[in-house]
């Protein structure tokens, strides 16, 4: 294996363990808010501080241009491990909380930096091949969790999760300091005119939209839907199998990037996935739950 090889390995690996992170909380909302003794119905504050730290993505970016990927992105999974760390020993709501802001940033500049340092390191051809990969890692990461989740919190606790996770990010952590270091593309970095002038561009505006407008469905869906079951009387192991369920159609939208990424073109598999998921989201309407699970992996092939 080239280091070339080991590094794609390596990074593959941090966005399969950042997917489950992610994941594994929405399926183990019931569990978490009674470990709390909070109302299930509030699940959703408690991903608030992980949601929001994804504002300061931008600040990882600015400093990556100036630093380098490398050492921005060690500092991201650095703080991703430690949050993990802090709610394997949470003990009160706002601890907790407080460690998913931890885990919610250092996600947040992990994801954005993978793609960042890919983009850079390998030829652009390839990256639509990449690109595939990467959701293969991340619906692997969807998959996994919620069979992961259900079996190990019935035994030992959703904590010994976040434990496992710790040590996880620590191997891949150390793992890190032997990938290539990327040059810039250009001396010094982005000035605050540049990002001005981001903003002025239709292409970036656009997509910056399309962003914000696909994000929204995927996050009140995921949050609420362990909540929406526990209420109609699926019990936790249930609910976990439901949710990997859900990761098939994550894990079937990887092999149509890969397939049909160079015949059909991005844009129009883009196109696409958003007409699937417009269709998949109509019958869920109807609050059947039944529905709602035949439906959700055809769902999240589109969303995906």
């Amino acid at each position: 294996l080239t280091p070339r090889r080991l590094t794609v390995g390596l990074l593959l690996a941090l966005q399969f363990i950042a997917s489950i992170s992610m994941s594994m909380v929405f399926s183990l909302a019931p569990t978490i808010t009674a470990f709390f003794g909070i109302p299930a119905s509030n699940a959703t504050f408690l991903n608030i501080g992980f949601v929001a730290a994804g504002l300061l993505s931008p600040l990882f970016g600015y400093a990556a241009d100036r630093q380098g990927a490398k050492p921005v992105l060690i500092v991201g999974t650095l703080i991703f491990v430690l949050g993990h760390g802090l709610a394997a020993m949470s003990t009160t709501v706002w601890l907790y909380f407080t460690a998913r802001f931890l885990v919610g940033l250092g996600y947040s500049a992990m994801l954005g930096l993978i793609v960042s340092y890919l983009s850079k390191l390998l030829d652009h051809s390839r990256m639509g091949s990449i690109s595939a990969f990467l959701k293969l890692a991340f619906a692997l990461g969807v998959f996994v969790s919620p069979i992961m989740a259900g079996t190990l919190v019935d035994w030992l606790g959703f904590q010994v999760l976040y434990l496992e996770m710790t040590v996880l990010g620590s191997l891949i952590l150390l793992g890190l300091y032997w990938i290539p270091s990327i040059e810039l593309s250009h001396e010094g970095h982005v000035t605050l005119q540049e990002v001005k002038d981001l903003f002025k561009n239709k292409t970036f505006l656009s997509f910056l939209g399309v962003s914000l407008a696909t994000a929204l469905p995927g996050t009140v869906f995921f949050n609420f839907l362990s909540v929406f079951l526990s209420e109609k009387g699926y019990v936790q192991g249930n609910i976990s199998l439901i949710y990997s369920m859900i990761g098939l159609g994550s894990i079937a939208s990887a092999f149509v990037i890969f397939f049909l990424n160079k015949k059909l073109g991005m844009i129009r598999i883009f196109r696409y996935g958003i007409w699937i998921t417009l269709i998949g989201l109509i019958p869920m309407m109807t609050l059947n739950p039944l529905l709602i699970i035949v439906l959700a992996p055809f769902w999240s092939l589109g969303y995906d």
